[in-house]
């Protein structure tokens, strides 16, 4: 017998069952997805310094309304911005090893000056 012929044997009520069981794996898979992007975002971005943008994703991701962002974020980790840190002291030290008598304000200026010009 053809797999047509089994399929038009199949009563009404079977194929419901059949459908509602495919429903119910559908939604178990995106459950999975919805977990799987919510813990992404979480370990995305850096949860001190930009939840505002994890909020707005996760707004996204689960069709609530949300607000524009003021401007757009690039993602940074926890560890990403403690290296940011750390690397700035270091610029500082070297600084003040190489040009002691130069006004630390100025190095400042001429560092943001560079930052707005990249």
């Amino acid at each position: 017998m053809s797999e047509v012929s089994k399929v038009s044997k199949v009563s009404e009520a079977e194929k419901v069952v059949l459908l509602e069981k495919k429903v119910e794996e559908l939604e178990k898979k995106i459950d999975r997805v919805f977990l799987t992007v919510y813990n992404l975002l979480g370990g995305l971005f850096n949860q001190e310094s930009q939840s505002d943008i994890i909020d707005w994703h996760l707004d996204i991701l689960f069709g609530k309304e949300c607000k524009p962002l003021e401007k757009e974020k690039l993602p940074t980790t926890r560890q990403g911005d403690n290296n940011e840190k750390r690397l700035k002291e270091l610029e500082q030290k070297v600084a003040d090893f190489l040009f002691p008598n130069v006004n630390k304000d100025t190095i400042r200026y001429m560092e943001e000056k560079e930052e707005s010009l990249s």
